[in-house]
């Protein structure tokens, strides 16, 4: 297992950790904890135990209460609470429903995937889904330019053919003219697609969820 060291990046701290707690090289603090405690044990042999035990031992035949407390504690444990008469059967019966497992939880857990490997596939699983995620709208995006740059450059074929067509007798002293400023949308030049860019996200959603109905995995 990989140790926290300090690292000289700038988003780190000297103790060798990131700005959400995690250590540089990404093990989380439970796990450096976790590290720290295996470290602790593998230092400690058994003849420690029994040394350090024989001596409680020692102290508690010699009146000391506090180590007749822990050497009870850890030898017998924690006092139970008195056994109700009544209650003997309940316990029993509650003692056998606890000891057996219905089909389904078996059925469900020989289903079910492996914790380790699902942390392990996670991050990667999201990172693809981000990247479909932003192919899917750059694409959307880019068809949308192209809609409105067809639809401008529609627009503008439309106003020279009304410039080359012959003006009828004016009626309202306008001599005819015409007013080509009608012309929809120009392409998006600040990336503000407004509704069409959520219709795009909801659009790729309901695909996503699409495929998870299909799939014949699932």
């Amino acid at each position: 297992m990989s140790q926290c060291t300090t690292s000289p990046e700038p988003n780190t701290t000297d103790t060798g950790r990131e700005a959400d707690g995690r250590c540089a090289d990404g093990i989380p603090f439970a796990r450096q904890v976790a590290a720290l405690r295996t470290a602790m044990v593998n230092a400690v042999t058994p003849q420690d135990i029994q040394a350090i035990t024989a001596r409680l031992v020692q102290e508690a035949r010699d009146g000391d209460k506090a180590a007749t407390k822990i050497l009870f504690q850890h030898a017998i444990g924690k006092p139970q609470p008195a056994v109700n008469p009544d209650r003997l059967d309940i316990e029993e019966m509650r003692t056998y429903l606890e000891a057996s497992f219905p089909p389904e939880v078996i059925l469900q857990m020989q289903q079910g995937v492996p914790l380790r490997l699902l942390l392990t596939l996670w991050p990667l699983m999201l990172a693809a889904n981000e990247r479909r995620m932003a192919e899917f709208v750059q694409d959307r995006l880019a068809k949308m330019d192209e809609k409105d740059r067809r639809r401008a450059e529609r627009a503008r074929n439309k106003a020279e053919h009304r410039r080359e067509e012959p003006a009828a007798p004016s009626t309202d002293g306008s001599d005819g003219a015409t007013d080509a400023s009608g012309a929809p949308n120009p392409p998006s030049t600040d990336g503000d697609y407004g509704q069409e860019m959520i219709a795009a996200m909801f659009d790729w959603l309901c695909g996503q969820r699409g495929e998870s109905d299909d799939d014949p995995r699932t």
